[in-house]
C-alpha cells in the first residue's frame, strides 16, 4: 500500500495557495501550448527548445523530470502522474515550487533576473532561491514522514553541487553544513508554513 499525504495536510497547502497565489494556474508539459499566456514560460520554452537542438537528452529530461514554478504557472511534466496532491512526490514538488512562486510574487523583477541560468550559476542567486525551495521540500518530507532523512540531504547536496542545476553551488561541505542546520530547524519547528517565515 502506498503512502498518501493526509487530507488535512493537503487542504492546508491548497488553502495557502488560494490565499497567497490566487492566480496560480497548473499546466502540464505534455499538453500542447503549456507555455501560452505567460511571457516567462514562453521564454523558458524557447530556451529549452534552443538548448534541445544541441542536447536532446537535456530537453527530454526537462520535459519528463522537471517541475517548475514560473510566475503564476505551476508546471508539471504530465497530468497522469502529477495531478494528485495527496501523492507524496507531487506534494513535495508543490511545496518546493510554491516557495519559488511566492518569492517571484514578492520580487517580480529581481527573482527572475537573479535566477537566470544563462550565466555561470555561481554568479547568479540561483543557489539562494533553490535553497529556499529545497527548504520547502524538507518541510514537506517532515510533514509526510516525520523526519528528514540523510538520503534527502544527499539528494539535495548532489543537486547543488552537480550538473543537474549547472553546478550552482559547487561546495559540498558548505552546502551539507547548511542542510544539516536547516534540518534541525525544520525538525524543531523553527521553520514552519509554506512561505518559510520563521
Amino acid at each position: 500500500m502506498s503512502i498518501k499525504v493526509p487530507d488535512q495536510t493537503v487542504e492546508e497547502l491548497k488553502t495557502f495557495v488560494v490565499e497567497e497565489l490566487p492566480d496560480l494556474r497548473i499546466v502540464y508539459k505534455d499538453e500542447e501550448g503549456w507555455y501560452r499566456g505567460s511571457f516567462s514560460a514562453w521564454v523558458v520554452y524557447l530556451f529549452v527548445t534552443a538548448v534541445g537542438l544541441f542536447d536532446r537528452d537535456w530537453k527530454s529530461f526537462f520535459y519528463e523530470r522537471y517541475s517548475n514554478g514560473i510566475g503564476n504557472l505551476l508546471v508539471f511534466p504530465n497530468r497522469q502522474e502529477y495531478s494528485d496532491w495527496s501523492d507524496p512526490r507531487t506534494y513535495k514538488i508543490v511545496c518546493h515550487e510554491v516557495v519559488h512562486m511566492c518569492d517571484w510574487k514578492r520580487h517580480p523583477i529581481w527573482f527572475p533576473l537573479s535566477y537566470v541560468a544563462l550565466l555561470p550559476s555561481i554568479l547568479t542567486m540561483r543557489a539562494y532561491w533553490e535553497f529556499r525551495g529545497y527548504t520547502g521540500t524538507m518541510l514537506a518530507y517532515y510533514r509526510v514522514h516525520g523526519e528528514v532523512g540523510d538520503p534527502v540531504l544527499d539528494f539535495i547536496q548532489d543537486t547543488f553541487t552537480g550538473s543537474m542545476y549547472f553546478f550552482m553551488f559547487p561546495f559540498p561541505k558548505t552546502i551539507r553544513r547548511m542542510l544539516e542546520e536547516t534540518r534541525i530547524k525544520v525538525e524543531n519547528g523553527d521553520i514552519v508554513g509554506f512561505n518559510l517565515r520563521e
